[in-house]
């Protein structure tokens, strides 16, 4: 009701036309009637019938005009605000959701399953409405005609609403089936088409065909099987109301032979039995199409419902007077929602102090990406706490303003589709963001203040941020610079240049607080030189939480810590960790060591001659 009521007038207008067409439509067969009792007795009559039945028709074709284009534009406009809103309702979803969702079958309820209602909502709803207006209207005429007729042939109508009853409740099951084989076998192409070069290099072409085309014969068949009891259900639901007729047919001719019913009367009746006829079969057509719609709206108002567990950006909280990047986890335990019983944090404490550089080191798996996660709460710990500025649980805070004084550069950087300044852009916070936070920036940042009371950011704060990550070198070769596209998910450029403008977009909001995960780990010696470059650049000032394997990512760090099994076991600069005196069997320096002795072994191995020409 909530989606309907802005449209109400449209709703009005198209009921009003329903209604007018519907007694248009009810006088058709009255007049007709009246014609066969009238034509011997009363042919000058004639003329004045056939003009009157002239005008009925003509008001019901405009009626139904103004009804269907009512009614479809309502549908389409109840469409686009449900989608937008369900759109918006899954972005406001928390992480640990999309940990247990599949992308394709997201994008499915938005696609497919609003798809089914807009069917439903602009073609069907109207000629529902109609012809169940009809058929009431219908069933009143009988009874005025004749009670004894209308009663005799009401006879078969219980047989039909329990067929209708059992048919609507199992291809709703089966609807829901489908739409859900629907979205899996959409999920299985999406990755497959987001990971066509891993295909591709492994020669696994078949193998995805094979395992497409199983789940979509799978669809197939589900599709049959309502194709089957569809033509079944419509088979018989045509038969019924031919069998009405029949039996009208033959009480009528009885009781007109008696002498207590006219032949005009008889033929009425007979016109109105075909009207409600035609007005079942119809409705009966549609009860496959509304259990579909039923079946995917109920996908949909499930998402629509779900409280997310850690509440959206936007949805209020403290805000600090002033936030100076301190940030400390104390006595945190934490499992990822899709493995409760595998504990990746344990007691856990740790704290980043303001304008230094934390460097996490470890083994994978052990917990260095997730400490990332927490301290943008993507998730909530599942024992111990958050605190920002000593005091001030991150639970309580406005994420929306939290996340404002954040800058994140993930392992895998993601480029969106467009120029290398929107991706930059993106970075940047809007309006409300930056009024509320422009208080609190850095005094020697009055470019940014001036900047926040623009909606867009400017080419200029684009350019500053770019140079910040040492990547404007590199977008400035390129023919259409800032402006070019970096095409999708940012393919059209290599993985230093995608790692070096996702810093850019994190740097261009100015964050108090920027974390790194292993923003090198995959790259070459000359592009982890570039990128560690504008790390540097960016970490000044900020209080920086840096996760990498090399000796490069964390040399230069403030502090260390040495992250096993989800604890740290130590802590300290890089001179007191390698001090043999303090950590004779230290882990961080045996790391060092390690990477050290391999990087002499590799610049000892001889060139030959081959290798040289090459």
């Amino acid at each position: 009701m909530e989606l309907v009521w802005p449209e109400r007038g449209l709703f009005l207008l198209a009921m009003t036309a329903l209604l007018i067409n519907a007694v248009a439509q009810m006088a058709a067969p009255f007049l007709l009637g009246r014609m066969v009792d009238r034509m011997h007795s009363h042919p000058d009559e004639l003329l004045v019938t056939v003009m009157q039945l002239l005008a009925a028709f003509v008001i019901g074709s405009f009626c139904v005009f103004v009804r269907a284009n009512a009614f479809l534009a309502m549908g389409y406009r109840i469409v686009t605000t449900l989608r937008t809103r369900l759109f918006h309702r899954l972005l406001q979803q928390d992480i640990a959701f999309y940990d247990v969702s599949k992308t394709g079958d997201l994008t499915g309820r938005l696609a497919s399953d609003t798809q089914a209602l807009q069917q439903v909502l602009t073609a069907q709803l109207g000629q529902l409405l109609s012809n169940l207006l009809q058929g009431i209207a219908t069933i009143v005429m009988l009874f005025l005609l004749s009670w004894r007729l209308t009663l005799f042939m009401m006879t078969v109508v219980p047989f039909v609403a329990l067929g209708v009853s059992a048919y609507g409740r199992f291809v709703r099951q089966l609807r829901q089936q489908f739409q859900h084989r629907l979205a899996e076998t959409g999920a299985m192409a999406q990755e497959a088409f987001a990971n066509i070069r891993t295909i591709k290099g492994f020669g696994k072409e078949t193998l995805m065909e094979r395992v497409y085309a199983e789940r979509n014969t799978q669809c197939l068949h589900l599709g049959e099987t309502i194709s089957f009891a569809t033509a079944l259900f419509q088979g018989l639901l045509g038969f019924v109301p031919q069998v009405a007729i029949l039996l009208v047919l033959y009480y009528g001719t009885t009781l007109v032979a008696a002498g207590s019913l006219s032949s005009g009367v008889l033929t009425t009746f007979l016109l109105y039995t075909l009207t409600l006829a035609m007005s079942l079969a119809f409705l009966a057509s549609l009860v496959g199409e509304f259990a579909g719609a039923l079946g995917a709206s109920a996908r949909i108002f499930e998402l629509l419902v779900r409280v997310p567990a850690i509440p959206p950006a936007g949805s209020g909280g403290v805000r600090l007077p002033r936030f100076d990047g301190h940030l400390a986890l104390q006595n945190v335990a934490f499992s990822y929602p899709g493995r409760p019983n595998a504990p990746v944090l344990e007691d856990f404490t740790l704290t980043l102090r303001p304008g230094q550089v934390l460097a996490l080191i470890g083994p994978s798996g052990h917990g260095k990406s997730t400490v990332l996660h927490l301290l943008q709460r993507f998730y909530d710990p599942t024992r111990g706490r958050v605190l920002l500025d000593h005091t001030c649980p991150l639970s309580k805070v406005d994420l929306r303003w939290y996340r404002r004084h954040i800058g994140y550069v993930p392992q895998d950087p993601v480029l969106f589709d467009g120029t290398i300044h929107d991706n930059i852009a993106m970075g940047w916070a809007d309006d409300e963001d930056d009024m509320d936070a422009g208080q609190d920036r850095r005094s020697g940042d009055a470019a940014h203040r001036r900047a926040a009371s623009v909606r867009e950011v400017t080419r200029d704060a684009v350019i500053a941020a770019a140079q910040t990550a040492n990547a404007h070198e590199f977008i400035m070769e390129f023919p259409l610079g800032y402006d070019t596209p970096v095409g999708e998910r940012g393919l059209a450029l290599s993985g230093g240049q995608k790692q070096r403008i996702a810093l850019a977009r994190a740097l261009v909001r100015d964050p108090r607080v920027l974390l790194l995960d292993e923003a090198t780990s995959a790259l070459s010696s000359d592009a982890e030189a570039a990128v560690q470059r504008g790390v540097a650049r960016a970490s000044a000032g900020r209080t920086t939480v840096v996760v990498g394997h090399k000796l490069s990512a964390f040399k230069d760090a403030d502090r260390c810590a040495v992250i096993v099994r989800g604890r740290v076991v130590e802590l300290g600069s890089h001179d007191e960790l390698m001090d043999k005196a303090r950590t004779p069997y230290g882990i961080y320096r045996r790391l060092i060591e390690k990477q050290l002795v391999s990087a002499d072994q590799r610049k000892s191995v001889p060139v030959s001659p081959r290798s040289s020409r090459d």
